[in-house]
């Protein structure tokens, strides 16, 4: 099994007999090796720089989608970076992300509570034009650490309780569930109740609990949403064919 956690043995030598916090290690999603480069902790939280062997976009994407499961942390687009002229030589991709219980909502509302908790992605290049390498002096990028991560993760809610996880994004594998029940002859009503009784077969007597985690359980409004959308994609498919 891959180690989840280490400390970054470019910049971190000092730390390398030390253990990883378990609070870090446990938000880390599997099936990746996190380089911990600095960790700072503070009264309500930590920050921390990682690094990750990840190359592409999509493969950035995939981890930030993980990360959001195993640290039950739902975050938006806060702040794009363009590619341009200046920056195409050292960076593939860049988005600042922020809790999504900080929104621009200007009205009261239980879900905005103005939370501080950041997250920025930058992906570096590693190789330039004509498949040179990249000249670049930091020896992450040489060793292929090429996605760097800060972590602020000081929020001002509770993460774990029922009110925060009911805001939650409905998760991938989730909604491949659904797609599987619409094709089987379900209704988003009946695909939701099936869901359900999985559900309360895995958890047990954890089930009131999981049950209010929107991202494996999600409100029937989202499958019926998600239920007519393919609907639509499939009948016009099937118009597209007979025009």
């Amino acid at each position: 099994m891959k180690v989840k956690c280490r400390w970054c043995h470019i910049c971190a030598k000092e730390n390398l007999e030390n253990i990883i916090p378990d609070h870090l290690e446990q938000l880390m999603p599997e099936g990746h090796c996190h380089f911990i480069c600095t960790y700072t902790p503070l009264e309500m939280g930590f920050t921390a720089c990682i690094k990750l062997q990840l190359a592409t976009r999509e493969e950035v994407e995939a981890w930030l989608e993980d990360f959001q499961q195993s640290s039950r942390v739902t975050l938006r687009v806060d702040k794009t970076y363009p590619i341009t002229e200046d920056t195409v030589w050292r960076n593939s991709y860049r988005v600042d992300m922020k809790c999504q219980h900080n929104t621009r909502q200007t009205g009261s509302s239980k879900k905005n509570t103005h939370c501080p908790a950041m997250l920025y992605l930058v992906l570096k290049k590693h190789r330039y034009s004509q498949n040179r390498k990249s000249r670049s002096s930091d020896t992450h990028i040489q060793e292929g650490l090429l996605l760097h991560v800060t972590i602020k993760h000081h929020h001002n809610h509770r993460i774990g309780c029922s009110e925060a996880l009911q805001h939650r994004d409905v998760s991938r594998e989730t909604v491949e569930k659904l797609e599987k029940l619409f094709q089987s002859g379900h209704s988003p009503s009946s695909a939701l109740n099936t869901l359900k009784y999985d559900l309360q077969e895995e958890q047990s007597d954890s089930y009131v609990y999981a049950s209010a985690d929107r991202s494996i359980c999600p409100d029937v409004q989202f499958c019926y949403r998600l239920y007519y959308s393919i609907f639509k994609r499939e009948w016009s498919f099937i118009w597209g064919c007979h025009a």
